[in-house]
Formats: C-alpha cells, sequence, structure tokens
C-alpha cells in the first residue's frame, strides 16, 4: 500500500513537472493593439503595460496604451498627439511615465495618479532623444540624445523639469540604463561600437570599452552577476562583464537584434530579434538558446515582470508588396503586443 501511494505521488510529480514544461517559453498571449508600435514597459504598482503608438510621423499623432498585464485588453489610451512617443519607461515610485519625443524634441510625462500629461522641451536644436532609463531612488530620469555629439538628458522628476545634460557620451548615443548597484548609467554608442559608463553626479564618462559587436543599440544589465547584454544591430548580442568590460560571450544573428531585457529569476536573457522575424530567449549560465518564437513579424523592444517571469514584446509591422492592381495588402502579424510565459 505504502509503495502504491509513493507510486501515485511519484506519478503526480512527473505530470506536474511535465505541465510545467510544457507551458514555458510559450506565448501565453499575442494582441493586435493600435499601430504603429515602438517601445513597451510593465508597471507591477498596476500590472499595466504600456505601450507606445506612432500612428502619424506627418501629423504627430500618438498615443499611449495600458494594457492588462493578464490578457493584454486595453484598458486605457492617452492621447499624446502633437508629442508621439517612442521610448517608454515608467518610475514605479512615482508611478509616471515618461516617454521620449523623437521627432519633436522632447519628453513627455504621463502622470498615472491623475491622467494629465506634461510635455518637457529640449534646448538643443539637433536633439533625437531616443532610451529612457530612471533612478527611482533620487526620482531622476535620463534620457539619451542620438545625434553625432551624444548626449544623455537629465530631468528632475519631482519637478519633471530639465536640469541639463550630460556631453560628450559617444557617437550616436542609443541604449540606455541605470545600474542601482553602483549608481552609474551604461549607454552604448553606435558610431563607434562602444559602452559608456557615465557618473551621473559628475556628469563624465568615466569608462568606455568595445561592445563587442557592430552597431550596438540597446542595453540590459545584471546588477547581482555584473554582466551586460548588449544588442548589436548588426551582429547580435554580447555579454560582456559591466565593471571590466571583459567580453563573456558572443551570439550571433541573422540580421542582428534590437531589443532585449534579463530576467534575474530565471536567469534568461529576452532579446527582439527584428530582421529574424523572432523573439529570443537565451539561458544565461550557458547562453545557449533556449527558445526562438514567432510573436511577430518584426520583434522590436522587450519589457518584463521581474517577479512573475513574464516577458511582453512589441512586434512591428512589415513592409507588404505592392502589386498593380490589386488591393494594398495588411501585414496581419505586426502591431501586436506578445506575452510570454517564462
Amino acid at each position: 500500500m505504502r509503495y502504491i501511494k509513493s507510486l501515485t505521488f511519484l506519478s503526480a510529480t512527473v505530470l506536474a513537472v511535465i505541465g510545467t514544461t510544457a507551458t514555458a517559453q510559450s506565448i501565453d498571449k499575442n494582441k493586435q493593439v493600435g499601430k504603429g508600435l515602438y517601445e513597451v514597459t510593465y508597471n507591477s504598482k498596476d500590472n499595466g503595460v504600456y505601450v507606445a503608438s506612432v500612428l502619424d510621423f506627418k501629423t504627430k499623432e500618438g498615443t499611449i496604451f495600458k494594457l492588462n498585464g493578464n490578457d493584454l485588453t486595453v484598458e486605457k489610451e492617452y492621447s499624446v498627439n502633437g508629442n508621439p512617443v517612442f521610448g517608454i519607461a515608467v518610475n514605479e515610485t512615482s508611478q509616471k511615465v515618461y516617454g521620449t519625443n523623437t521627432i519633436t524634441n522632447a519628453v513627455t510625462v504621463l502622470d498615472l495618479k491623475t491622467g494629465a500629461t506634461k510635455v518637457i522641451q529640449g534646448t538643443n536644436e539637433s536633439g533625437h532623444n531616443r532610451e529612457i532609463a530612471i533612478d527611482e531612488k533620487t526620482n531622476t530620469i535620463y534620457a539619451s540624445d542620438t545625434q553625432e555629439d551624444g548626449k544623455v538628458w537629465i530631468i528632475d522628476g519631482n519637478k519633471d523639469e530639465l536640469k541639463g545634460y550630460i556631453d560628450n557620451t559617444g557617437i550616436f548615443t542609443a541604449g540606455l540604463t541605470f545600474d542601482t548597484k553602483t549608481k552609474k548609467l551604461y549607454a552604448v554608442n553606435m558610431g563607434t561600437n562602444e559602452v559608456a559608463i557615465i557618473d551621473p553626479q559628475s556628469k563624465k564618462v568615466i569608462k568606455k570599452f568595445a561592445s563587442g559587436g557592430e552597431s550596438p543599440i540597446n542595453v540590459s544589465i545584471d546588477e547581482s552577476g555584473r554582466r551586460l547584454f548588449v544588442t548589436n544591430s548588426s551582429t547580435g548580442l554580447t555579454v560582456l562583464n559591466a565593471d571590466s568590460g571583459e567580453l563573456l560571450k558572443v551570439i550571433k544573428f541573422k540580421g542582428g537584434s534590437l531589443g532585449v531585457n534579463y530576467l534575474p529569476k530565471q536567469d534568461k536573457i529576452i532579446l527582439a530579434n527584428r530582421e529574424g522575424g523572432k523573439t529570443v530567449i537565451v539561458d544565461g549560465k550557458s547562453y545557449e538558446i533556449v527558445k526562438e518564437l514567432e510573436t511577430g513579424s518584426h520583434p522590436n523592444t522587450v519589457a518584463v515582470n521581474k517577479n512573475t517571469g513574464v516577458a511582453y514584446v512589441t512586434n512591428k509591422t512589415k513592409r507588404m508588396p505592392k502589386v498593380e492592381g490589386q488591393e494594398a495588402q495588411i501585414d496581419t502579424n505586426g502591431d501586436t503586443v506578445s506575452k510570454i510565459q517564462l
């Protein structure tokens, strides 16, 4: 009798493991949301997935969508017409969303408590801001400025005012992340294939090292393991020591990669291989590819819920061929948001 009970327990355990494995690294939901999707961010305080949508470059129509983190239903839409948002990030302490208005040289602030928006105008005429990084403890917001003379915006989150810039961060500064352990910024420079470590207090670049790839565009950090994950838009993913810059691994993909994020509990790297049309999951120990998921036509950016091990990916549309005498084709696999269970 004891043997039968043990066997029953073992069978149930095996079935539970099989069930868990079956759902791991899979697409849980895939929803079409608006038009012209760009970056995505996740807010654990309201389980909201916030997505930037640029409807029209000429008329400068834009929307920030709030999706439910469970089923991706649209819960709210915030108009940002006149200053459409491309890059986006949330300050979970202040409950404000910050978005880069790349084509209007501004940053939009969305107060989630009131729904009100404010536009912070840049002072550089050639400004072309892109990525947001936030120091929640000091309530300071940073934005990369992708121009030949790279800069980083410094915004006072208490007043939501531009305090100034960190100058000479590199040529075409693109990706940006904040390290809460060292209180430093990491910026990737597309023009020189370099990573810059920036001290926000002195407003100086204190170190630079090679990205290990070509045209680095985004960066995510493993603060405890002291690793950087850099997507290179021409060559793929590189893993670097965050302090020394030592190249630890190169993972190449067809067409390079774009968005990247890291889940520390699962020790998984999730990246958007835009040209390859796959969202790629990489094991943080072996650096082997765990799974390639067909989330949409052009996987673009990645946000994560670090508590539950869920990733959210925006997928852009692809250009469809025009055939004379026929109606224009529509890409039904683009302008979607995917929810991935790790």
